[in-house]
């Protein structure tokens, strides 16, 4: 069988038609994707991030909870972004962070610092989900992620060429490293939403540098992923990926991100990375069961 007939067989069977002969490698061991050019990296994505937002944009994101104690996440933002550690538990400034997390702006110009606002938030609270005092305090990550990509994509929409050209320069490199990094530090459990973080990790690689086998390698390993969290989820939910999770404001997010991720395929990717990522998007973005 195909690599993409694999990922076939894993979408159409129901967990209990599936063999339990075939190997199926699990989902908790990360498969080999990066070169050492491109080595994980939990930090440079929020770094990249961070040099996009200005003074008046830290206010901004302090004010994010209706103004409250506005001063105190400023100082614990700028804490942040000095190299300090982002505590879930604490709620400066993890709270601001998340209410920056929901904005939801416009594709369109004038919109572009909400957008790095979003980005920076997201990425930020993904790095955070990858360190081990924060295991406990990780809820709905899959909207972090949905957040990040749609803000960088509008970017790469609404930006005037030059700009984009500057400004974009090695996100989608940071971004892999950072996806890749954080999928093996992620806990272990039924609401980890694993195969959300491997999409993710998809849709960055497939911008980079990154062998065909390594990129169906890791389309193969999402399927994986989805198939171990759906056992309690899916007989109630239904959708593919979408129903692994109860977190599902970001739905529609992911919808866009179903029907976005053909644009990343560029004529160097082979005949079996095009089929599944077509597949994937395909059942991502499909309308939604009853």
């Amino acid at each position: 069988m195909t690599n993409v007939g694999r990922l076939q067989t894993f979408i159409a069977a129901p967990q209990s038609m599936l063999d339990p002969r075939s190997p199926k490698p699990p989902a908790t061991l990360m498969l080999p994707l990066l070169p050492e050019t491109l080595p994980p990296d939990e930090d440079a994505l929020v770094e990249l991030l961070a040099g996009m937002l200005g003074e008046q944009d830290l206010r901004f994101v302090a004010q994010a909870d209706y103004g409250y104690d506005a001063d105190e996440h400023l100082m614990a933002l700028r804490r942040l972004l000095d190299g300090g550690a982002l505590d879930l538990g604490q709620g400066k400034p993890t709270e601001v962070l998340e209410f920056t997390r929901w904005d939801r702006p416009q594709s369109e110009p004038g919109q572009e610092q909400r957008h790095w606002r979003r980005a920076f938030a997201c990425a930020a609270l993904l790095r955070a989900y990858g360190r081990p005092e924060n295991r406990h305090n990780i809820i709905g990550s899959n909207q972090s992620i949905a957040g990040l990509i749609d803000s960088l994509y509008a970017l790469g929409q609404i930006l005037p060429l030059r700009e984009r050209q500057r400004a974009m320069a090695g996100i989608d490199a940071a971004g892999t490293a950072l996806m890749a990094w954080l999928i093996p530090h992620l806990p272990s459990g039924p609401d980890e939403e694993a195969a959300f973080h491997g999409v993710g990790l998809l849709w960055f690689a497939l911008a980079c540098e990154v062998r065909d086998t390594a990129l169906v390698a890791v389309a193969e390993w999402v399927m994986v992923a989805d198939d171990e969290a759906t056992a309690p989820w899916r007989p109630y939910l239904g959708d593919w990926l979408l129903g692994t999770t109860r977190y599902a404001e970001c739905h529609d997010l992911w919808r866009l991100f179903g029907a976005r991720l053909p644009s990343r395929l560029s004529p160097r990717h082979g005949t079996e990375v095009v089929e599944a990522v077509r597949l994937i998007s395909t059942m991502i973005s499909r309308p939604q069961t009853d």
